[in-house]
């Protein structure tokens, strides 16, 4: 009987044909990639921003590295981000957007990953006033890793876009199970 372990990506393990593939690596050309010159990471990040429609990708080394870099390229520190009280960010990345970026948390509860978007509105501060945190980013997680891999649908991620926009905050989603929500909602 095979046993898949399904706890965290972490503990997964490559299979035989994976390993075939990175010994052959070996032979591979290299380079520099904060240069741009490794092949290989070009050729990954041009096919990642292919496959998903974007103009370009980034190679990090984790998930929780993209997530810190995503937050930060949006928020300054002494900003405030709304993150739903089970996600991953908040409990299970080191409290990096807190201790590297300088950001103040506010957790908001949801059902299945989706928020009362009233109850949102009531967490968003006025930013004119200067003893209080400016809010400044909206982020969420597809699938919700915390409510049994919960699927965002579509209408609801643009609720939650407009809901944003209309509040002048940024969106992060955090997509580490971007492709099992594609799936699920055959995408």
């Amino acid at each position: 009987m095979k046993i898949v372990d399904l706890r965290s990506d972490t503990v997964t393990k490559p299979s035989p044909e994976m390993w075939e593939f990175m010994k052959s690596m070996g032979n591979s050309q290299i380079g520099d990639d904060v240069m741009g010159e490794d092949p290989t990471v070009n050729e990954l990040e041009e096919k990642a921003a292919k496959l998903i429609g974007k103009e370009a990708a980034l190679f990090v080394t984790s998930g929780s590295q993209g997530n810190l870099i995503s937050l930060l390229s949006q928020t300054k520190p002494g900003d405030e981000i709304l993150l739903e009280e089970l996600s991953h960010i908040y409990g299970h990345e080191v409290g990096s957007a807190a201790r590297i970026g300088g950001l103040m948390i506010r957790t908001y509860p949801s059902n299945k990953g989706v928020p009362s978007f009233e109850y949102l509105q009531s967490l968003i501060r006025d930013k004119e006033d200067i003893h209080e945190p400016p809010t400044t980013l909206f982020c969420t997680e597809n699938t919700h890793n915390y409510h049994g891999g919960a699927i965002i649908s579509i209408d609801v991620l643009k609720r939650m876009k407009e809901f944003t926009s209309d509040n002048d905050l940024k969106f992060h989603l955090d997509g580490a199970r971007i492709f099992n929500a594609a799936i699920g909602l055959n995408l």
